[in-house]
C-alpha cells in the first residue's frame, strides 16, 4: 500500500471506529459542483465521480436527476463510510489506472482530488481516456493564492505557504489550465466563495461570488470538454 492510500485508509478506519463520517469537501465547494452538474450534466447518461470520498453529495443529486453515477475512490475505508444507494455503484480504483474501457463515460466529476495524487498528469490522461469525445469534465482543485491565505499572510507577516494535511500541491488557475493541456477545452471558470460575512469578509466574498475576484476563490472550478 502506498503512503497516500495508507494515510486515507487510516483516516477512514478511525472514523469507522468512532462511528462518525468524514467531510471530504466543504459546503461552498460542494454547492458549486452541484450547481455546475445541474447545468452541464443534464444530458449525460454515464457519469464517473472520481475521488468520490465518503459523502457522495454530488452523486445523490445526480441519482435524483435519474442518473446512475459510478463512485470511485482509492480508499476502501472511505467507501465503507459512504451511504448505500442502489442507484450508485461504488468502486475502489486508482485514479492513475482506471479499470474502465476507453470512452466509457459521458462526464467525469473530479473534485478536490488531484492535489492528493503524486502524478496528477496521469489522472488527467486517464480521465481523457475514459471520456467519450466531447465529454464533460467538472474539476475543482484548491487555489494556491486564495483570499483566506493572502489575508492571513498580510495579518501575520508570514509569507510561507502552509497547505492542508494531505495536499501534495495546490494550483493557480494557469497551472490547472496547463494541466488539462491539449486534452481539454475550457468552457467555464466558476468562482467558489468562502461564505464569509462581516464588514470585510462579506464584501470580499460577494466580489468572489459574482466573479470579479474569482482569481482569489477558495478553490478553482473548471468546466471543460474533451477536445
Amino acid at each position: 500500500m502506498n503512503a497516500e492510500r495508507e494515510y486515507y485508509e487510516q483516516q477512514g478506519l478511525e472514523a469507522l471506529a468512532a462511528g462518525r463520517t468524514i467531510d471530504c469537501s466543504e459546503p461552498s465547494i460542494t454547492n458549486v459542483v452541484i450547481r455546475l452538474a445541474r447545468l452541464y450534466l443534464a444530458k449525460a447518461r454515464t457519469i464517473l465521480d472520481l475521488g468520490c470520498g465518503a459523502n457522495l453529495e454530488y452523486d445523490k443529486v445526480l441519482a435524483d436527476l435519474g442518473k446512475n453515477p459510478v463512485c470511485a475512490d482509492l480508499s476502501f475505508n472511505f467507501l465503507r463510510l459512504a451511504p448505500r444507494d442502489s442507484r450508485m455503484c461504488l468502486l475502489q480504483a486508482d485514479a492513475t489506472l482506471l479499470p474502465f474501457p476507453d470512452s466509457s463515460f459521458d462526464a467525469v466529476i473530479c473534485s478536490e482530488t488531484i492535489e492528493h495524487v503524486p502524478r496528477d498528469d496521469r489522472v488527467i490522461v486517464e480521465i481523457a481516456r475514459v471520456l467519450r469525445p466531447g465529454g464533460v469534465l467538472l474539476i475543482t482543485a484548491p487555489n494556491l493564492w486564495n483570499a483566506a491565505r493572502l489575508l492571513q499572510m498580510a495579518k501575520s507577516g508570514d509569507l510561507s505557504v502552509r497547505m492542508m494535511p494531505g495536499h501534495l500541491r495546490e494550483y493557480t488557475p494557469k497551472k490547472l489550465r496547463n494541466l488539462l493541456g491539449s486534452h481539454f477545452k475550457l468552457e467555464r471558470w466558476a468562482p467558489v466563495p468562502f461564505s464569509w460575512t462581516g464588514k470585510l469578509g462579506g464584501p470580499i466574498d460577494y466580489l468572489i461570488r459574482i466573479g470579479i475576484l474569482r482569481r482569489f476563490s477558495k478553490s478553482i472550478a473548471f468546466v471543460a470538454t474533451l477536445g
